[in-house]
């Protein structure tokens, strides 16, 4: 990527031409998270879930902050609802197909009590889920997860 700059404005009187392309490199650096430093997880380290899985998957925010990273695999395209359960109050993001950054739905407390809830009509593809406490300064506790396909 490369922004314009007209001539007048270098010392060598030799300007750019606008390119709004990323490059590879610039995509590297970018999700290499040295640009823009996340707390929670990755593509690569988040926990898988297992659509229309028999148990919850149980988890906990253990610090102030902290932001846990869901994937799952929607194998056909359909309802797909997501929610928690739990003490604590969470609230949640929804990114896909196949990308963490495209952002589809965000909830706080549409499901039971403070917990999160999106049901979503989604394409075959793969899904990531943020969560993180409704108080990044101060909220921790456990929850649990579950994606199903109605």
């Amino acid at each position: 990527m490369l922004y314009f700059f007209p001539a007048s404005w270098m010392l060598n009187g030799i300007g750019t031409k606008a390119n709004e392309v990323l490059s590879a490199m610039d995509k590297a650096f970018v999700a290499g998270a040295k640009m823009y430093p996340k707390t929670g997880g990755t593509a690569s380290n988040a926990v898988e879930l297992i659509v229309n899985a028999k148990k919850r998957t149980p988890a906990s925010i253990g610090k102030p902050g902290e932001e846990d990273l869901y994937r799952f695999a929607a194998p056909t395209d359909g309802r797909y609802v997501i929610d928690t359960l739990g003490p604590t109050d969470v609230v949640m993001k929804l990114f896909g197909p196949n990308c963490e950054t495209a952002l589809i739905a965000e909830d706080d407390d549409s499901g039971l009590d403070t917990n999160a809830r999106i049901a979503a009509d989604l394409v075959k593809g793969d899904y990531f889920v943020q969560i993180r406490h409704y108080s990044r300064q101060s909220g921790i506790g456990k929850y649990s997860i579950k994606v199903r396909k109605l």
